[in-house]
């Protein structure tokens, strides 16, 4: 993921489960800057369609 203010990598400092997702504490490797994701799985059924 990239750093919100400067575009550089992050990396993840801890991650929490919540009840319908994960909460992400994250850091920019570049300018230090610390901010939080949350992020969730969508599952979609996948149609395959044959002609």
């Amino acid at each position: 993921m990239k750093c919100p203010i400067c575009e550089g990598k992050t990396r993840v400092r801890d991650t929490r489960l919540r009840e319908n997702g994960f909460k992400r504490y994250r850091e920019c490797l570049n300018c230090h800057v610390r901010f939080v994701t949350y992020e969730k799985v969508d599952l979609k059924s996948l149609w395959e369609v044959v002609k």
